[in-house]
């Protein structure tokens, strides 16, 4: 599941794919100094960090949508039985929180 916000940048957008880099090498000039003057998204692995090492293998007991008033989902709490993840689109940013 790829967590992301949406593109008004308060609603969380859900996909059911792998996040792929849209400036994986061969970079073109222009998004090369894109990057460097920006920065750039990377993926690492955090699944043997705790929190996070505490969630793999287990089974979801419950998935819940957060929405507000307008009928948007701006976030997803899920649970397990040794805590909860979850992930709330702030400011066109996603922000998650871990806890027992």
């Amino acid at each position: 599941m790829l967590l992301s916000p949406g593109p008004d940048g308060e609603a969380l957008r859900i996909e059911d794919e792998q996040w792929s880099d849209p400036f994986d090498e061969p970079l073109s000039e222009e998004n090369r100094r894109f990057i460097e003057k920006a920065g750039k998204w990377s993926v690492f692995d955090v699944s043997g960090e705790l929190p996070f090492s505490r969630f793999i293998g287990e089974k979801v007991l419950s998935v819940a949508a957060m929405i507000i008033e307008s009928g948007k989902v701006i976030g997803i709490r899920i649970e397990m039985r040794h805590g909860w993840l979850e992930a709330i689109v702030q400011g066109d940013e996603l922000v998650v929180h871990v806890g027992q």
